[in-house]
């Protein structure tokens, strides 16, 4: 019988072996972060809703020695301050002196501290029940240390609760500089206010809330690292 030998085809030695297996791998890689890149463009609204309830701090009111309002967001902050007030959370709002502008001390502006003394006041809140702290406090930091010295001025102080309305993506940072700065000097309690052009359902599909939400990122770190 004739013999027939086999002939086996030499290896393909057009692409190596290790760079065959790299682009396998690349292959893999891409495509993983293809589909990833797919299933976060098909549940986006509820990530980013879900990372918007993650980052909100809210919490419930309780009895305490003062509720403070923050500079700024005179369209929210004092007009939630006056509801705590009227629902007896609280016998006094404190006020931090804000640092005065240019214009504001030209007279061309007005001052956040003065805007919001006058919307307490014409929601009912007595003269009496409003007292300013600070001086020129140019920061939420400043504001922390005007609270603080306050609490030490009061008899018996120590250890008291602090209501501290606040728009919804400030909380996170709000609390975190309040614990720090009164330690246990009297014990922060968040209240989120809904922000006026955003809510957490819809934020980042609103510039501002896009802007809020970065910048509040950027400063708590800030505030991580600087104090």
């Amino acid at each position: 019988m004739t013999e027939i030998a086999l002939q086996v085809p030499p290896p393909d030695k057009s692409v190596p072996a290790p760079r065959r297996g790299r682009r396998r791998r690349q292959l893999i890689v891409l495509t993983i972060f293809s589909l990833l890149g797919l299933a976060l463009y098909l549940f986006r609204y509820p990530l980013l809703r879900g990372v918007a309830a993650a980052w909100v701090v809210n919490e419930a009111p309780a009895k305490s020695a003062a509720i403070v309002v923050l500079g700024g967001g005179v369209d929210t902050r004092p007009f939630a301050a006056a509801r705590l007030f009227k629902e007896g959370y609280a016998p006094k709002i404190l006020l931090p002196r804000v640092k005065p502008s240019p214009s504001e001390s030209a007279g061309l502006t007005r001052n956040d501290t003065d805007i919001a003394r006058e919307v307490l006041l014409r929601e009912g809140i007595p003269e009496t029940a409003i007292e300013l702290i600070g001086h020129d406090v140019a920061s939420t930091f400043d504001e922390t240390e005007a609270v603080r010295d306050w609490i030490k001025s009061q008899p018996g102080g120590d250890g008291a609760n602090i209501l501290i309305p606040t728009e919804t993506f400030y909380t996170r940072r709000t609390r975190w500089v309040f614990r720090r700065t009164l330690g246990k000097a009297a014990s922060p309690v968040i209240i989120a206010i809904p922000a006026r052009k955003y809510s957490t359902d819809n934020w980042w599909q609103q510039e501002q809330g896009l802007v809020d939400f970065q910048n509040e990122c950027i400063k708590l770190i800030y505030y991580w690292v600087k104090y």
